[in-house]
């Protein structure tokens, strides 16, 4: 893959041109001074982005003695793409562009959701390019999660006596759990039960919160999913009912991992956060209070901290 740009900044946002078997330009945004460690955050989706921690979190992390890359993955929110295949090659073909433009030999992962899936296969890939993964609310089985998605869905809805809500739910449960319908449909209602709520957020999380929904962009950007994303990763990976705790435990032995799990996360259940610990360790995992699937946002002093002192305290390796 080639980079195209005229001179490198390290100033405001960073726009790549890529060019592979198709064009792309992906959206980089940096913070803090690169001689520090670096971590690169991972967004989820497929088809979202990393608006909400690059307005609220990355440039707080930076100033703890970090070098933050914030970036939209191809085809999702600022980064375009002309015909992308959304494949994992693809994705870590993208990351490794980025590290290299940046000259950026080792870093550390903050995976959002599915962006857990996106470091794993990145680390499988590339594991000496790979200093960490922190997964922050990151399914290792997706079948799974959106069973469990479902299930919490429906005692919410049992609760409100949401007969309606109920009906749909059903009918989602019955369809092709490989379809795009199936797993849209399922997030969809996720939101509608308030699975990524939390039901009393702390005086910090409302203040984060307030000053995003104040920002323009950040306003504009935390609103945008893009489908190509969505639809080619599933057609190419099969995302949505592929388990992948088999690849997790084949990169822990080499690559230093901890878990952030928010204890109102509707995404997981007790069941499902203790079989990702069987994985990283019952002692790298932890449910985190008065937060739900946004971590960083629902308790963000904490979770800079957390991720500071992980990050700036690994052993070194050659």
């Amino acid at each position: 893959m080639r980079i195209v740009f005229t001179r490198l900044m390290i100033i405001g946002a960073i726009v790549f041109s890529f060019t592979q078997s198709v064009a792309a330009q992906l959206f980089v945004q940096t913070f803090g001074d690169r001689s520090h460690p670096a971590v690169v955050f991972l967004h989820g989706g497929p088809g979202y982005n990393s608006a909400s921690f690059e307005f609220a979190v990355a440039q707080d992390l930076a100033n703890r003695g970090l070098f933050v890359v914030c970036f939209d993955q191809r085809g999702c929110g600022r980064s375009q793409s002309i015909g992308g295949r959304y494949t994992f090659q693809e994705a870590t073909s993208d990351i490794d562009s980025i590290l290299t433009s940046l000259s950026i030999s080792r870093a550390a992962f903050i995976a959002h959701s599915f962006g857990g899936v996106v470091a794993m296969q990145y680390a499988a890939a590339k594991p000496q390019h790979v200093s960490a993964i922190v997964f922050v609310g990151a399914p290792f089985n997706m079948g799974e999660m959106l069973r469990v998605v479902q299930n919490n869905c429906l005692q919410r809805f049992q609760q409100r006596q949401d007969s309606a809500s109920i009906r749909t739910l059903r009918t989602v449960a019955a369809m092709d759990s490989s379809s795009i319908m199936y797993s849209s449909s399922t997030f969809m209602l996720a939101m509608k039960a308030g699975c990524y709520n939390v039901p009393m957020p702390t005086a910090e999380a409302n203040e984060v919160k307030a000053v995003l929904r104040a920002h323009p962009s950040a306003k504009q950007w935390m609103s945008n999913m893009t489908m190509p994303p969505v639809a080619g990763f599933l057609n190419n990976e099969r995302y949505t009912t592929t388990d992948y705790t088999a690849l997790a435990k084949t990169i822990r032995p080499t690559v230093p991992m901890i878990g952030l799990y928010g204890e109102h996360d509707g995404l997981f259940d007790v069941a499902s956060i203790r079989r990702i610990a069987d994985v990283i360790g019952a002692d790298r995992v932890e449910t985190v209070p008065m937060a739900s699937h946004s971590v960083f946002l629902d308790q963000k002093s904490w979770f800079i901290d957390k991720v500071a002192t992980f990050v700036t305290t690994l052993p070194s390796r050659p």
